[in-house]
C-alpha cells in the first residue's frame, strides 16, 4: 500500500534499519525449485528472529507519546509480521499443492486467488479505511490500552502478549501479506503455474525497482495506452491490466491510479513533465547500449 511505502520513511532509525536488513537478508535467499521447502522455512526462521528483536525493544523502551505508539502498530509493526504471514501461506500453497497437471495447477492458484478476493470483500472497510489515509480510528485500533481479547475472533490473538498486540495490527498485516500473495500468484498463473523459470527473469523481477515517482508511472502507462504500445495477440489490453502487470513487476501500488491520471490532466503548465523528460533523456543520451 502505498501509505506504507511513505511511513517507512518516517520510522525511527532502529526500526528502518532492522526492517531493512531482514529484506536485504530475505533477498539473498533465493528460492528455487530443488530446495523450495529449506528456503522458505529458511526465511520463516530468519523473520522470526526480528520479530522476536522487535518485540524484546518495545519491552525495554516506552513510546514518546500514543502518536508514537500508533505508528509503530499501524506500519511498523505490520511490515514484519507480513514477511512472516506470507512466507507461512506461502510454504502452505506449495506443500499442500496437488499433484497436477498444469491447467490444474493453474485452476488450484485461481481457487486461492479467490479466496483473496473474498478477504477484501469482508475487510473492506478496513482496507479503504488504510488505503484512504484515514485515522480516525487509529485510537481504537492501534493502542495497547483498547485491546481485550473478547473483542476479536481471530485466533491468532489466544495467549496475545497485550503488551505487544492491538485490535488492528495482525489485521494489517493480514492485508500486507495477501497483497504479496497476490503478486505472487499474478505470477504463477501467469507463467502457466511454473514459479521458477529455467532462465534468470524471476531473479531479475525482484530485483527490479520503480525509481521514478508513482505520478510519472501513471502518466507513462496511460501514454503506453493512448498509443496502443502493449496490446494483445486479440484484442486491446485494458488500463487497469497495465496498471497490475506495472504493480507486479516492480512490486509497488500505483493507488487510485484513474485519480492520479485527473491531477496529470488538471496541470496547466507543462502537462507531461515525465514523458518530456523521457524525450530529453533519450536526446541527450548518445548512442543506445544494451
Amino acid at each position: 500500500m502505498e501509505n506504507f511505502e511513505a511511513a517507512h520513511e518516517q520510522m525511527p532509525e532502529y526500526f528502518k534499519v532492522m526492517y531493512l536488513d531482514l529484506k536485504a537478508k530475505l533477498a539473498e535467499n533465493r528460492l528455487s525449485a530443488h530446495d523450495f521447502v529449506l528456503g522458505v522455512t529458511t526465511n520463516i526462521t530468519t523473520i522470526r528472529t526480528y520479530i522476536s528483536q522487535l518485540k524484546e525493544y518495545v519491552s525495554k523502551h516506552e513510546f514518546e507519546d500514543e502518536a508514537a505508539e500508533i505508528f509503530f502498530f499501524k506500519f511498523t509493526k505490520p511490515l514484519f509480521y507480513a514477511e512472516l504471514m506470507f512466507y507461512i501461506d506461502l510454504l502452505t500453497l506449495e506443500t499442500e499443492k496437488p499433484l497436477n497437471s498444469v491447467e490444474g495447477d493453474k485452476r488450484y492458484y485461481l481457487a486461492t486467488m479467490q479466496k483473496l478476493v473474498n478477504h477484501y470483500a469482508e475487510n473492506q472497510p478496513l482496507y479503504v479505511y488504510m488505503r484512504s489515509g484515514d485515522d480516525s480510528q487509529d485510537q481504537l485500533l492501534f493502542l495497547r490500552k483498547s485491546y481485550h481479547p473478547l473483542y476479536t475472533k481471530e485466533s491468532y490473538y489466544i495467549d496475545a502478549d497485550p503488551a505487544f498486540y492491538t485490535h488492528g495490527d495482525f489485521k494489517v498485516a493480514r492485508i500486507l501479506a495477501y497483497d504479496k500473495m497476490q503478486y505472487y500468484l499474478i505470477g504463477v498463473i501467469e507463467n502457466k503455474a511454473n514459479p521458477y523459470p529455467s532462465n534468470n527473469l524471476g531473479e531479475l523481477t525482484n530485483e527490479l525497482i520503480w525509481a521514478d515517482s508513482k505520478t510519472d508511472a501513471v502518466e507513462l502507462i496511460y501514454a503506453l495506452h493512448a498509443k496502443g504500445s502493449i496490446s494483445r495477440t486479440k484484442g486491446k489490453v485494458t488500463i487497469k491490466e497495465l496498471v497490475t502487470l506495472f504493480e507486479f513487476i516492480y512490486r509497488t501500488d500505483l493507488g487510485n491510479y484513474y485519480e492520479t491520471r485527473q491531477q496529470i490532466l488538471r496541470r496547466k503548465k507543462e502537462p507531461t513533465p515525465y514523458l518530456d523528460g523521457l524525450k530529453d533523456a533519450f536526446l541527450k543520451s548518445g548512442e543506445p547500449t544494451d
